[in-house]
C-alpha cells in the first residue's frame, strides 16, 4: 500500500486574503480560516476575483427580528444576515416555518437552505409576502455584477398572502449584469404568482441548474432566457399562459411533468433538448416550437403527449410547430401521442423528422387537415424496420426513410445512387445509409450540387454483394463519408 501524502492548503483570514489578493497557482487551494470559504486557483485570476465555495453556516433564530410564524415582517433581519456574509458568502439555514418578507436581494456565494423535506408544501420552509404590500419586482432577486455561485435549497416561494403583488417570484437578471457560476435550485417550489412569472432566468456566464423544481399557479411558470441550463425532473402545473418558455439556447430538460397549464410549454430558440417528458391535460397545445432559425434539427424532443387540447371548441395540436420560418425538429422514436386534442402534429413550413413515433386514438396521425392544419413541406415520417424494395432503376436519390436501413441495388447494368442536399431532403442528423449491390451492375455514388463525398478509395461498390455505408457529417450536414467494400 502506498504511503499517504498529506498536503496543507494555503490559509489565512478573509481580511488577509483580500488585502494580499494573490494569484493562486492552477489547481492550488486557498482557505479563509475564519469564514470557511475556499477557492481554487487557475494561475491567472487574483484571489478577490475567484469564485468561492463553502462559507460560514448561519442559523436563523427567533429573537433576532425573524419570525417563523409569518405574523411579522422578517425582511430586514434576513437581509442583514445575507449582507453580513460579505463577498465570501456563506450558508443561511432556516428552521421549519413561514417567513413573511417584501423582497430579498441575494449576494454572491450565498446559499439559502431550508430544513424541510423536498417539495412538501406542508412541511417545507416557506417565504410569503407581507400582507398588503404594493407592486414589487420580485420576492427573491439576484443583482449586481459579480462572480460566485447562488444556491437555494428546500424553500418554497408562495405569493398568495397580500394579493400577489410580484412580477416575479425568483429573478435572475439578463446577460451582462449577473456573472454567477451555475446557480443551483434544489427542491424549490414557486407557487401562486398569478399575474407574473414564477422564475425568470435572464442568463449569465454559467447556466442555471435545477433539481426537482416545482412551479405552479403563475402566468408563466418559468421564463428560461439564459443559455446552457440543465433541469432535472421539473414540474410545471396550472400556469395560465405557459408552463415554461425556453428562450435560451442549449437548454436541456429531462424527466419533466407539465400538466393542466393553458399551454404546456414553448421553445423559441435553437439547440434545445427535451427528454422523458409528459405533457398532460394542457388546455391548448402541449408544446409550441417557434423561431428556430437553423435548418439542421436543432430541437430534439422525446416523450409523451397525453390528452392536450381539451379547451371547448378548440383546434389545438399536441405538438404545434407554428412559425413559418426555416428550422428543424426531431421527434424521437419513443414519443407517443395519446388521447384527446385536435391532431397530433401541426407543422407550417418546417423540416420535421419523426422516427418511429406512435400515434393513438387518431385516424390521422400527423395533422388534421379538416381542422385547418397542413403538413409542412419537409415533413418526414419513418417507421423503422419497414424494408424498402430493391432499387432497379439506373438512377436513384436517397430518401429520408432510407436512413438506418440497407438499400439494395439490383440491376444487371450500372446504377448511380445520389445523396441529396440536406435542405432538399432533410436526412436526420448523423444519418447512416447502407447499400448492398445485389445485381451484377456496379453501383456508383454521387452528391447533388453542394454535397461532398469523401472516401479513401472509390465511391462505388467493388463487386456483386459488396456492402458500402454512407455516413453524414453531423456538423456540415452536406459532407458524407463512403466506407466499406469499395
Amino acid at each position: 500500500m502506498g504511503r499517504k501524502q498529506l498536503f496543507e492548503p494555503r490559509n489565512g483570514t478573509a481580511a488577509a486574503w483580500a488585502s494580499a489578493n494573490p494569484v493562486l497557482d492552477a489547481g492550488e487551494f486557498g482557505i479563509a480560516s475564519d469564514s470557511g470559504v475556499y477557492k481554487l486557483g487557475d494561475g491567472a485570476t487574483p484571489w478577490n476575483s475567484l469564485p468561492g465555495f463553502g462559507g460560514a453556516v448561519v442559523t436563523v433564530a427567533e429573537g433576532e427580528g425573524i419570525d417563523p410564524s409569518g405574523a411579522t415582517d422578517s425582511t430586514a433581519a434576513i437581509q442583514a444576515l445575507i449582507n453580513a456574509t460579505g463577498s465570501e458568502g456563506g450558508i443561511i439555514w432556516f428552521p421549519l416555518g413561514t417567513y413573511s418578507i417584501t423582497t430579498l436581494t441575494l449576494l454572491q456565494n450565498i446559499w439559502l437552505m431550508g430544513a424541510g423535506p423536498s417539495n412538501n408544501p406542508n412541511t417545507q420552509v416557506k417565504f410569503q409576502p407581507v400582507a398588503g404590500i404594493g407592486a414589487t419586482n420580485a420576492m427573491l432577486s439576484v443583482t449586481g455584477a459579480f462572480q460566485g455561485q447562488v444556491r437555494i435549497s428546500r424553500i418554497e416561494l408562495d405569493g398568495t398572502n397580500g394579493g400577489s403583488p410580484y412580477t416575479y417570484g425568483l429573478y435572475f437578471p439578463t446577460e451582462g449584469a449577473f456573472l454567477s457560476d451555475y446557480p443551483i435550485l434544489d427542491q424549490v417550489r414557486i407557487y401562486n404568482f398569478p399575474g407574473g412569472t414564477g422564475l425568470f432566468y435572464g442568463g449569465n456566464r454559467g447556466g442555471l441548474v435545477t433539481h426537482d423544481l416545482n412551479i405552479g399557479n403563475c402566468q408563466i411558470g418559468a421564463n428560461l432566457g439564459g443559455s446552457d441550463s440543465l433541469h432535472w425532473h421539473p414540474t410545471f402545473a396550472s400556469n395560465t399562459e405557459y408552463g415554461f418558455w425556453v428562450q435560451g439556447s442549449m437548454t436541456r430538460i429531462i424527466g419533466m411533468d407539465c400538466f393542466a397549464n393553458t399551454v404546456g410549454g414553448r421553445i423559441s430558440i435553437n439547440d434545445c433538448y427535451l427528454y422523458g417528458f409528459s405533457f398532460d391535460q394542457n388546455q391548448h397545445q402541449g408544446l409550441i416550437v417557434d423561431n428556430v432559425v437553423q435548418a439542421n434539427y436543432n430541437v430534439n424532443i422525446e416523450g409523451r403527449f397525453f390528452t392536450n387540447g381539451e379547451a371547448a371548441n378548440a383546434t389545438y395540436a399536441h405538438l404545434d410547430i407554428s412559425a413559418a420560418s426555416p428550422g428543424g425538429v426531431i421527434v424521437g422514436p419513443s414519443t407517443t401521442f395519446e388521447g384527446t386534442g385536435d391532431g397530433n402534429l401541426n407543422t407550417v413550413s418546417w423540416d420535421v423528422y419523426t422516427n418511429g413515433v406512435s400515434f393513438y386514438d387518431y385516424s390521422v396521425g400527423i395533422s388534421n387537415a379538416a381542422n385547418g392544419h397542413t403538413d409542412g413541406p419537409n415533413l418526414v415520417t419513418v417507421a423503422p424496420g419497414s424494408p424498402n424494395s430493391p432499387v432497379t432503376v439506373a438512377a436513384y436519390t436517397f430518401k429520408a426513410n432510407d436512413v438506418g436501413q440497407t438499400v439494395a441495388g439490383n440491376s444487371a447494368s450500372a446504377q448511380s445512387f445520389t445523396v441529396d442536399k440536406h435542405t432538399t431532403t432533410p436526412y436526420p442528423l448523423g444519418a447512416v445509409i447502407a447499400v448492398r449491390q445485389l445485381g451484377a451492375g456496379q453501383i456508383s455514388f454521387a452528391g447533388a450540387t453542394g454535397v461532398t463525398l469523401l472516401t479513401s478509395n472509390a465511391a462505388k461498390t467493388r463487386a456483386q454483394y459488396s456492402l458500402v455505408t454512407l455516413s453524414q457529417d453531423p456538423v456540415t450536414l452536406d459532407t458524407w463519408y463512403v466506407d466499406g467494400d469499395t
